[in-house]
């Protein structure tokens, strides 16, 4: 599927192309072809890429095309000691695994991070939470909920809901978190 993106100059057409890049890679671990047409010599005007996510929207400006690539690198760069995500509309609320950070909240989806992050990075588990797999104690059933428990640096757990939804995929994925 293609998706176009007007630019007005050289250089707003420059951030915008390097955030849908770095959004695909992010996402398929592979680069994504470009095409320019040019209206004017040296100015391109349109900008398609092949292939990209079939959801996946170009940014619908510079601002938003850099505060997207600004939160998909902040995410990246702190992946390892990320414990859990949750949403909290307009934001994200990320908690991470050290009582020394504070949660950290950036303005992107929940559904975003998703296609930007494969599941052994992040994965969900709810339609509000995505956790970090590797920070996992287990997958508990309560009634006739789940919970998910997740262990941090200080050795202690905290629990976080799982969907329904999500109880059977995960149980044929992560099989060994069951109790």
């Amino acid at each position: 599927m293609e998706r176009m993106v007007l630019a007005d100059d050289i250089q707003s057409w420059r951030k915008i192309l390097h955030g849908m890049e770095l959004a695909y890679e992010l996402a398929h671990g592979e680069q994504c072809a470009v095409v320019a047409e040019h209206k004017h010599p040296g100015m391109p005007s349109i900008v398609q890429t092949r292939p990209i996510l079939p959801s996946f929207s170009p940014p619908a400006n510079e601002n938003e095309g850099m505060r997207l690539l600004f939160t998909l690198n902040t995410i990246e760069s702190v992946l390892n000691k990320i414990l859990y995500i949750k949403a909290e509309y307009p934001f994200c609320k990320i908690v991470f695994d050290s009582p020394q950070l504070e949660p950290l909240y950036l303005q992107i989806g929940v559904q975003d991070l998703v296609h930007y992050f494969s599941e052994a990075q992040l994965m969900r588990v709810h339609r509000s939470h995505l956790i970090n797999p590797k920070k996992v104690l287990c997958l508990e059933k309560r009634q006739r909920d789940f919970v998910i428990w997740m262990k941090d640096r200080r050795h202690a757990t905290e629990s976080l809901p799982v969907g329904r939804s999500f109880v059977t995929e995960l149980r044929q994925k992560c099989g060994d978190w069951f109790r």
